[in-house]
């Protein structure tokens, strides 16, 4: 499993980090035979950060943390 993303992204002025959609939607590609569970995308095929931390753990093969949303 290959996953590809960014931190941030950033706006016309040229600012990044901040809480504006240009800066905080970021793609995320996952290539390989697992895809990211339907659970966590909801309705759409948006993944929100909070689920980022845990679906690495998923991947990786590793226990969440408790302070980690959890999903099936």
């Amino acid at each position: 499993m290959l996953s590809v993303t960014s931190d941030h992204g950033m706006n016309t002025m040229g600012q990044h980090g901040g809480t504006e959609p240009e800066e905080r939607n970021v793609p995320l590609y996952v290539f390989g035979e697992t895809p990211i569970p339907s659970s966590m995308l909801g309705n759409s095929q948006v993944l929100s950060q909070l689920n980022f931390a845990p679906l690495m753990c998923h991947y990786l093969g590793i226990e969440p943390s408790e302070a980690m949303l959890k999903w099936d």
